[in-house]
């Protein structure tokens, strides 16, 4: 069994949920996978019986942006993150860390597709808000959901009598304005990726060309 304070190292990428603490009484968290050659170490005892045990990599920092979101690094509460890892994982894929091997460098890898925001390298998809390991990517599909036309077409409403009243240039203004709200919408395309032990969803907007390369080139990173 584990014991506070020990290090260990995966050769492999492990999957593992992230804890992310704040200075209030909450805390937030997601599945995530932890990088193959990133030393950890035991935060504190399992409890007899436990089947899961907390740990930190020695990395936090620069490992935060694959476990917590940007916008929960930005917020002046944040106070760090906590990783959750199956004690069986432990036992099966990791070894004892020694110290002797230095610990992992970052590495700026050449992108094998980088547009409007997302970067993709041979083992990272990077977002503006979050990063995932390709590694631990499985079935990227691209999820559509169409535009609600409730609130133009409401406005448009409100729009037609008023045309024909005494007022008629405001009605034609709100004719304009709820015509021009929904040509404005489109589409929109998430990509929905089952990562780790759970799922990701990364918004990509409307245009759909773009949401296609963006599934057809994590589709090829992950059969590499």
């Amino acid at each position: 069994m584990a014991r506070k304070g020990e290090r260990y190292v995966c050769a492999k990428a492990v999957p593992v949920s992230s804890t992310v603490w704040y200075r209030a009484p909450f805390a937030t968290g997601r599945e995530a996978m932890l990088p193959p050659g990133e030393p950890f170490e035991v935060e504190s005892d399992p409890p007899a019986g436990a089947t899961t045990l907390n740990c930190r990599p020695l990395r936090a920092e620069a490992l935060a942006p694959l476990f917590v979101e940007g916008f929960e690094r930005r917020d002046r509460r944040y106070q760090g993150y906590t990783l959750v890892m199956q004690i069986a994982t432990l036992e099966s894929r990791c070894a004892p860390w020694d110290g002797a091997t230095p610990l992992p460098e970052d590495v700026d890898e050449p992108a094998r597709f980088e547009e409007s925001r997302l970067r993709l390298t041979a083992t990272r998809l990077i977002t503006p808000e979050l990063s995932y390991l390709v590694a631990g990517i499985r079935n990227p599909r691209l999820e559509r959901v169409k535009p609600k036309r409730l609130y133009p077409v409401g406005l448009l409403l409100v729009g037609l009598p008023l045309a024909f009243s005494d007022v008629p240039w405001v009605g034609l203004a709100i004719i304009a304005w709820a015509i021009a709200w929904a040509a404005k919408q489109g589409t929109r395309h998430t990509l929905r990726l089952d990562y780790g032990d759970g799922e990701a969803s990364i918004p990509l907007g409307t245009d759909r060309e773009f949401a296609e390369r963006a599934k057809a080139a994590v589709q090829a990173a992950c059969a590499a």
